[in-house]
């Protein structure tokens, strides 16, 4: 998903931080998740 919002899939991290998710791969269907604007100059 970091891929098709971001264009690049290694803002996951990010991604799951703001999202609370100690471990991204226990995403379940139907979850909502939040994809902040990302400074991608400084990662």
């Amino acid at each position: 998903m970091c891929k098709k919002v971001y264009g690049d899939p290694k803002y996951y991290l990010q991604v799951a931080d703001v999202n609370g998710l100690g471990n991204f791969r226990r995403l379940e269907p139907g979850m909502e998740l939040v994809f902040p604007p990302i400074d991608k100059t400084t990662n």
